[in-house]
Formats: structure tokens, sequence, C-alpha cells
């Protein structure tokens, strides 16, 4: 199951790449609940440029679903492979297509193993 537990609010932050979120952004996920702090920093979908066109780093499909994996990739409460199953969901469920969110999990799987830090955000 999943629950958005509160509207997400973003503001820039002031490199103009970032977003900070703006309120207590909490989402419950399989019975676990997760709870992005105001001042989280978020670089969204970090996708490359080359590929903007297709998958931009801001698609509302795959907003709330990129905040909480930079969340969980930063404060590692889950595996990386959870964290990214966890994306996956979100996403679809926003409205990604199951096909879409498949390759950006395989993406993930692939070459986000270099951006699993768990002591980014501490």
């Amino acid at each position: 199951m999943i629950k958005f537990i509160t509207e997400l609010a973003l503001k820039a932050d002031t490199n103009g790449y970032n977003r900070i979120v703006n309120n207590e952004f909490i989402v419950e996920v399989g019975g676990e609940v997760f709870v992005m702090p105001i001042g989280f920093r978020t670089n969204l979908a970090n996708t490359p440029k080359w590929i903007h066109w297709l998958l931009p780093p801001d698609d509302p499909h795959y907003i709330r679903a990129a905040i909480v994996h930079d969340f969980l990739y930063g404060r590692a409460t889950v595996s990386r492979k959870q964290a990214d199953t966890i994306f996956r969901k979100l996403a679809i469920h926003d409205g990604t297509s199951t096909g879409v969110a498949y390759l950006m999990y395989i993406c993930l799987r692939l070459f986000g193993s270099s951006h699993y830090n768990p002591k980014r955000f501490k």
C-alpha cells in the first residue's frame, strides 16, 4: 500500500539545480513511513542530460518517487535494492508507465551504487 500522508511542497535551491523540501513530506510504503524533513535537498531524478528529452528530472509522474529515493539513498534506512524498488512502485503509483518505471529501476540497479551513501545527508 502507498499513501502520501502530506502534500509535497518544493522551492528552488540557490544553485538553481537542486530543490528543497519546503514542508515535512511524509509517505507510507508497505507499512513503513518515511519523513523527508523541511530543508531536505534533492536533485530530483538524476537522469543524464542527453536523455532529459525523454526522462526529465522533474517529471510529475516520478518526482515524488525521486525525492523519496534520494532520501532513502542518503539515509540508508533501507537497503539500496529496497530503495530502488520503492522508487519503481511510487513512480508507477504516480502514473509512470510500467515499462518506463522498470527501465528506470534497471538503470538504478546498474548505475546507482555510487550514489548510495548513508553519510551524504547526515
